[in-house]
């Protein structure tokens, strides 16, 4: 099982790295704790982790168009910032899938 978890937490820790870039030090302290919430064994708590994490994904998603429109009108090169973003957003996804399989789910009441 935790083997499912580490990618959440790994997730969450890049997640709070990019609001601590910008000052954000609630939302960095948030990101941190998520992870936490699963020791709490409830279904909805699960799930509502789930839905953040794919928020999360989500947000990788909306960060790289944003940054991805700024480069391409001010001519910068722009392909690599989007396949990293990209991976990063995909790697977040999938670890709301993770912890959302039957492994993890078994064990929330």
């Amino acid at each position: 099982m935790i083997r499912r978890i580490i990618p959440l937490i790994l997730s969450y820790i890049v997640l709070g790295a990019h609001f601590l870039r910008y000052g954000n030090l609630l939302v960095v302290l948030i990101c941190l704790l998520i992870p936490f919430t699963l020791f709490i064994k409830k279904r909805w708590v699960l799930r509502s982790v789930q839905i953040l994490t794919v928020l999360g994904g989500l947000f990788w998603f909306k960060v790289a168009t944003d940054i991805l429109m700024v480069r391409m009108l001010t001519s910068e090169p722009w392909g690599r910032m989007v396949a990293i973003l990209a991976t990063v957003a995909l790697f977040t996804l999938w670890s709301a899938w993770l912890i959302g399989r039957p492994a993890v789910a078994e064990k929330y009441s």
